[in-house]
């Protein structure tokens, strides 16, 4: 029986419009639980592999993730009955993203996840929008050149075939380019411009390049690919959009 407790977080969650998820058979064959966090774009996703169905969640960029959350992952694991001890994995998308928004995701994974000896998981968001583009946006493609916004005028680029695993931990990482070269790239043959959700270039042509919103239940499945981590490793390494720059302070002035 559900607690009062719960039912008037759940009523509040769903009045706030966190109740997006959807309820379904998923084609994953694995009987373990499994929780896989999206936090790299400008939307959050959450999605629960109970071991028979998926459940999933989406907060807007309007809301507060770093503030709701753990508490909408809390609430979705009670609504399949689920206590936070019982997760077997947690897959957290490591970027490349903005700092504080990869770091929400991986602190909620680790949160919820090292005190039961559960470290989390990290895939690379790039693996994550290759794998949902050639299995469910565009399953008739075999190149497409994954992209998001750097700032300052750069894009994070990789280029990918459908011929190559999707996780490869020998794969080069992205490298920043300029969006002409971006476009470049895309006239050369390397395939369809294909950026998460909430970004964009007005110097590419409408029809050169497309948004997709990262499947957190494509995030579960790539992580039930990934072997047993240790518990004692550290937490996945994220990749920012752009390096942590620091000033050396200058020396100090005499007062008066």
């Amino acid at each position: 029986m559900r607690s009062r407790w719960f039912s008037a977080m759940e009523r509040s969650l769903t009045i706030a419009g966190w109740r997006h998820y959807f309820r379904g058979e998923g084609g994953v064959m694995d009987d373990r639980v499994v929780v896989g966090i999206e936090t790299s774009t400008r939307e959050a996703a959450f999605a629960l592999w109970t071991g028979t169905r998926f459940l999933s969640g989406r907060l807007s960029p309007e809301r507060r993730h770093s503030v709701e959350l753990v508490p909408s992952i809390a609430a979705l694991l009670a609504e399949a009955g689920i206590p936070v001890s019982a997760v077997d994995r947690w897959v957290v998308a490591i970027g490349p993203g903005s700092y504080t928004g990869l770091r929400v995701g991986i602190s909620a994974a680790t949160g919820m996840g090292m005190p039961f000896g559960k470290r989390p998981l990290g895939v690379g968001t790039f693996d994550l929008l290759a794998h949902q583009f050639f299995t469910k946006a565009a399953p008739e493609s075999d190149r497409v050149i994954l992209a998001t916004d750097a700032r300052r005028g750069e894009w994070h680029i990789q280029a990918r075939h459908r011929s190559e695993p999707v996780l490869d931990s020998d794969r080069a990482l992205p490298i920043r380019v300029s969006a002409a070269e971006v476009l470049a790239l895309h006239q050369a043959g390397a395939g369809p411009i294909v950026l998460p959700f909430g970004s964009g270039s007005a110097a590419w042509p409408a029809t050169a390049w497309r948004q997709l919103a990262p499947d957190p239940t494509l995030l579960v499945e790539l992580g039930l690919q990934l072997s047993e981590p240790d518990a004692s490793a550290p937490p996945p390494e994220p990749l920012y959009l752009r390096p942590a720059v620091f000033v050396e302070p200058g020396p100090l002035r005499p007062r008066g």
